[in-house]
């Protein structure tokens, strides 16, 4: 569009007669503050001074769609010759209204979500601030990753993401020992996977303070007194077997995975493995053969559910022990990280939404694509 230093607008192009829904001859009617959100304007008024000056400006701005609606606007205004002045208009109200649906889920989100770009995080919400000690603003943009991370885990965790950059693995699941602001150490769960953001690679993702789950599972290890007191203060699943996979005991979170997941009740001497379908069993019965013999084993699992969905489960078994520590049985805790996938999957989702809306747009603005000039359209 062009226009003089009152306003007057002189001649635009079919791009900004489509924006405005206006027709050519309309809008060569019209001034140019006409286009504009006068309630915007009382604060933030168009400063003509400037331009005959000489000054390049670039804003942003609501402005008014000849049907009264309004719409988000990016425009870039210069001087040109004779007292006129050429801007370049770009509507960015669907990217704005994605960034503000991204912005609306992850700031009131109950669980941490980052975003990490070049070994930084380009974004951390604020629950995952808090999870650490920080303010918010203190982590975006400014320490490394891996301050996060206590210090003896640090290298292979730094190695792991660069494997996530370079396409090696697509998503990430660790349970790692975190260092909060003031030195502490807490147990962390994190979920992610690969993404663009802003053009580059990253990852986004959800993390968990799992601290007291970890507290837990360590006591179940070292005492078997311990079970009854954990079983009946956690909502995790724990059921307890021995060296022949027969069911020892089992808390009320493991009968309600049994009768919502498996449709069966759990009882105390049956073989756990026989509760699971044919194509679940031989893998399971993999799992348990190797916690039985002292590794500990962690996994992710679905169920289908009837309405087309799934529910997500983090599984965990390692070997329970009696005082001389010798093996007698093992643990299988499993907790319900479906809310976790889900905040994954819509974060994901979202920001696809807004990359794929910025490449239309450059699209739109150059659809030569002229990589030499740049240029938008009027």
């Amino acid at each position: 569009m062009i226009a003089d230093f009152d306003g007057k607008i002189i001649d635009v192009n079919p791009s900004m007669c489509q924006m405005f829904g206006y027709t050519r001859q309309e809008l060569l009617d019209r001034n140019l503050v006409d286009l504009y959100d006068p309630e915007y304007l009382k604060s933030d008024p168009i400063r003509f001074d400037l331009l005959k000056a000489g000054a390049t400006i670039t804003r942003a701005r609501s402005m008014l769609h000849k049907n009264g609606q309004l719409i988000e606007v990016e425009y870039n205004v210069k001087k040109i010759f004779n007292n006129r002045s050429i801007t370049f208009h770009r509507d960015v109200t669907q990217f704005r209204e994605a960034d503000m649906k991204f912005k609306n889920l992850v700031e009131k989100s109950l669980v941490g979500v980052y975003i990490i770009q070049d070994s930084k995080f380009a974004y951390v919400n604020p629950k995952f601030a808090q999870i650490f000690g920080y303010e918010q603003k203190e982590l975006i943009d400014t320490y490394p990753v891996d301050i996060l991370v206590d210090e003896k885990e640090r290298p292979a965790i730094m190695q792991k993401l660069r494997a996530r950059f370079q396409s090696e693995k697509e998503s990430i699941h660790d349970e790692v020992r975190g260092q909060k602001k003031d030195g502490g150490i807490i147990w962390i769960e994190v979920f992610g996977s690969r993404t663009i953001y802003k053009g580059n690679t990253a990852v986004i993702g959800t993390l968990l303070d799992i601290t007291q789950r970890k507290i837990a599972d360590e006591a179940l290890q070292k005492s078997e007194a311990n079970l009854h007191t954990i079983f009946d203060t956690t909502d995790n699943i724990y059921v307890l077997l021995d060296k022949n996979f027969q069911i020892i005991s089992f808390n009320q979170p493991a009968c309600n995975f049994a009768e919502k997941e498996l449709h069966i009740s759990f009882r105390a001497s049956d073989n756990f493995i026989d509760f699971f379908s044919d194509d679940r069993r031989h893998a399971l019965l993999g799992w348990m053969k190797k916690a039985l013999a002292g590794k500990h084993i962690n996994y992710e699992i679905s169920y289908l559910q009837p309405d087309g969905n799934f529910n997500w489960y983090y599984v965990r078994m390692f070997p329970i022990m009696n005082i001389e520590k010798k093996i007698f049985g093992l643990m299988v805790a499993a907790s319900d990280i479906t809310g976790q996938k889900i905040t994954e999957q819509q974060l994901r989702h979202t920001l696809e939404q807004l990359t794929h809306q910025k490449v239309q747009e450059q699209k739109k603005d150059n659809p030569r694509g002229d990589k030499s000039t740049g240029k938008r359209k009027k």
